[in-house]
């Protein structure tokens, strides 16, 4: 699967349409801009963050590399998901990439205590939200880890220079919003959530092309299974 500016020429070649959406902050703005983007309800909660010095922010990237912290996100992923989702082989190309200065692991703290960790990837002048993963025992509780993560990323790569940054899937409305693109509740309240921090939703223009007309068989009925 590939994503293209005009999906017509992927067209001509035989991709089919997978289109899907995202939602991107605009980060060429002033600090009281990204503020006033904000939802409404969420400005007390990162609020609360700001003036509490119990909570702090730290960031890690090629110039102050931390394995161990980068080993408390993939702990705290597995955790999340209750499983292993991913290889470990995936990590370490993550952790290299940190490394070679092409992602930003944010990490939270409460108390001292790690309680979130936040993946971005960037290059030239943009920054693609990549994953995030919490301490469970925090799960439910009134702290806006995210909310506090991602807005502190907000300020962060606008004062690095960066332009736009893309929130990434899930970023649907509804449960199915086109071929291959399925979510669940759940990814529908995280695509809320993200809505809620700032942006605008824009077309996120894909193509896939089938060598194997099987496997095509299979994910069309895949998708007539989903959409009844």
């Amino acid at each position: 699967m590939i994503s293209c500016k005009d999906l017509t020429i992927l067209q001509k070649y035989g991709y089919i349409n997978c289109s899907s959406i995202d939602n991107v902050v605009f980060l060429k703005t002033s600090q009281e801009e990204l503020w006033r983007q904000l939802r409404k309800s969420y400005k007390p909660l990162i609020n609360s963050f700001l003036k509490n010095p119990d909570f702090k922010v730290e960031i890690y990237d090629a110039n102050n590399p931390s394995y161990e912290m980068h080993q408390t996100y993939v702990e705290y992923h597995h955790l999340c998901s209750r499983r292993k989702t991913r290889s470990d082989e995936s990590f370490e190309i993550q952790y290299d990439f940190l490394l070679e200065g092409f992602t930003s692991l944010f990490v939270l703290r409460y108390q001292a205590e790690p309680i979130g960790c936040c993946y971005f990837f960037h290059n030239n002048s943009s920054v693609f939200y990549h994953s995030g993963s919490d301490l469970p025992k925090y799960e439910g509780s009134k702290i806006p880890i995210y909310h506090i993560i991602l807005y502190h990323a907000f300020l962060h790569f606008s004062q690095m220079g960066y332009t736009t940054i893309c929130l990434s899937q899930p970023a649907n409305f509804l449960e199915i919003q086109g071929f291959l693109d399925y979510c669940d509740q759940k990814q529908i309240n995280i695509a809320h959530f993200k809505r809620g921090m700032g942006g605008q939703a824009v077309p996120l223009m894909r193509g896939i092309k089938y060598f194997n007309h099987n496997h095509l068989k299979e994910e069309i009925q895949n998708f007539y299974s989903e959409i009844k």
